[in-house]
């Protein structure tokens, strides 16, 4: 989420009408809510999706490539 701080403050300001000031007295949930709340329109919707991610877990593994944990 850091790697993409401009697009998720692009994203609060055009949403949620959040400037950066209001975006920091935010709690950790509210601000959460507010980004799972973004419509799909959202660039940061996109830029997480090609955020590469570590996946150690076998299960979740699995569940990415539909290949059964051993």
């Amino acid at each position: 989420m850091i790697r993409s701080w401009r697009v998720v403050e692009a994203d609060l300001r055009r949403e949620y009408g959040l400037d950066a000031h209001a975006v920091r007295a935010l709690t950790t949930r509210e601000f959460g809510v507010c980004i799972s709340g973004l419509s799909p329109d959202a660039l940061f919707r996109e830029a997480w999706r090609r955020t590469p991610r570590a996946v150690v877990n076998p299960g979740e593994i699995a569940a990415i490539t539909g290949i059964p944990a051993t």
